[in-house]
């Protein structure tokens, strides 16, 4: 027998269980039994109006996306966040000890140990490194950091705490590489010449007089009040320690400049983004592709475009629908350029309208901090045709995976995007460059 029956053919197929006709009163119970009928099939056919609407969604887009990057190793388990930030922490205290040590007044000495990169952006994995800049008064000099400060290192080898130490002070951007208990670390150095009055409050007022935290300003997984370098901080700088500075003033930019309540959607699209630009080859600044700088700016300026967006695969859609359409060289920026405070030594910014070699850049991203400057300014013609193509190529997928007929069926999944590139059987022929560097020495 059934456990379900029509009980009108004018009913649109309304169905009311058996446990449910059990439960009507018998006729000589009621005199009104039409009546009670007539209620069960109302509220029968209620829940099965509920029930259809929510089986016809099958597939919900940013759930599917989280569970996909998960599946991926895109984000660390908890005990590797606490290793990094135990890792900070006593990398701090061993910093803060040196440079007391050399302190040659007996005055406080005050160090600023900070993030930047994915670290600061949260968008890291179990495998990437963490960029710290090192920030101590001008008595602690640059030669101190690549001498003294690398011997106790050297020290520290002899544990297990410090492994593959590697300075390279004659970088574009003096650089000292380590391992810290496993963690890759990327070491900088900067002095800083004003007193240490930039911590800004992690507090911000709401119209309803209430404060929440200020998520930009906060350090990854932590309370803690995160040192923010101001322009006035450049003053009295040599050209060096300003590079040293910009990683961690755009990071620090990057993240003020979201709009507020952004920061998970642009920590989930940027994961998804540079995964995409790694599996399809165009994530690489030295092959003149766009780096994670590049494609961090570019999701932010998805977010200040399409504030109201309410999910991450929703920007994740407009962004590459965007930027398979953008009229480059049209630069992306997302802050107006501002000049520096007095007493800033002089540095070139982008300016197309001034310097003709800017005016030859095809695909400028601009960073958001002074010196404001392209990222990515080594793209050549070649390689932003094949960004374009892939960013076109990928707009259509996502499409059909945000279609209302996927949402119901569930055909399509975010995996569609992170197919295998398939260059190397896109085309028939190949031509192979060998480079060979000859030294001629001459002895006279």
């Amino acid at each position: 027998m059934s456990s379900t029956m029509n009980l009108d053919a004018h009913d649109n197929g309304t169905t009311i269980s058996t446990k449910d006709l059990l439960r009507l009163p018998k006729q000589n119970e009621s005199s009104n039994s039409n009546s009670t009928i007539n209620t069960f099939v109302r509220s029968s056919r209620k829940r099965t109006a509920v029930e259809r609407q929510q089986a016809s969604v099958v597939f919900h887009p940013d759930e599917a996306l989280l569970t996909f990057l998960r599946a991926r190793n895109l984000y660390e388990s908890e005990a590797q966040s606490k290793l990094r930030r135990n890792v900070l922490t006593e990398f701090q205290v061993v910093f803060q000890n040196w440079a007391s040590s050399i302190n040659t007044n007996n005055s406080n000495t005050i160090v600023h140990v900070c993030t930047f990169g994915s670290y600061r952006l949260g968008v890291h994995n179990a495998s990437s490194d963490i960029d710290v800049l090192c920030m101590v008064p001008t008595h602690v000099t640059r030669h101190d950091f690549f001498t003294s400060f690398v011997q106790l290192l050297q020290q520290q080898q002899h544990g297990t705490v410090v492994t593959d130490l590697q300075p390279v002070p004659t970088a574009f951007t003096p650089v000292i590489k380590l391992k810290w208990k496993g963690i890759p670390v990327d070491l900088v150095f900067a002095n800083y010449h004003t007193p240490s009055s930039s911590v800004v409050s992690t507090t911000t007022t709401n119209s309803a007089n209430k404060t929440e935290p200020n998520d930009s300003i906060l350090l990854l997984d932590s309370s803690e009040e995160e040192f923010q370098i101001l322009d006035e901080h450049l003053i009295g700088l040599d050209e060096p320690s300003v590079r040293s500075l910009n990683g961690v003033r755009v990071a620090q930019m990057l993240l003020k400049l979201l709009p507020q309540g952004k920061i998970n959607e642009f920590r989930t699209v940027l994961r998804t983004v540079k995964e995409f630009a790694s599996v399809h080859g165009v994530y690489s600044n030295v092959l003149g592709f766009l780096g994670g700088v590049n494609w961090a700016i570019m999701v932010v300026k998805i977010i200040q475009l399409f504030p109201n967006e309410a999910s991450a695969a929703q920007l994740i859609y407009q962004f590459f629908k965007t930027f398979s359409q953008w009229p480059w060289p049209k630069p992306v920026r997302i802050v107006a350029p501002t000049s520096p405070p007095p007493g800033v030594a002089p540095q070139v910014v982008w300016n197309p309208t001034i310097y003709p070699r800017d005016r030859t850049h095809i695909m400028p991203i601009i960073t958001p901090a002074f010196p404001s400057m392209n990222s990515a300014y080594n793209v050549g013609q070649p390689q932003l045709r094949r960004i374009r193509e892939e960013l076109d190529r990928t707009a259509a997928i996502i499409g059909r995976i945000m279609s209302t007929e996927n949402m119901e069926k569930g055909t399509h999944s975010w995996s569609e995007i992170m197919e295998e590139n398939v260059f190397f059987q896109r085309h028939g022929h190949y031509l192979q460059v060998n480079n060979r560097l000859l030294f001629l020495v001459s002895y006279t």
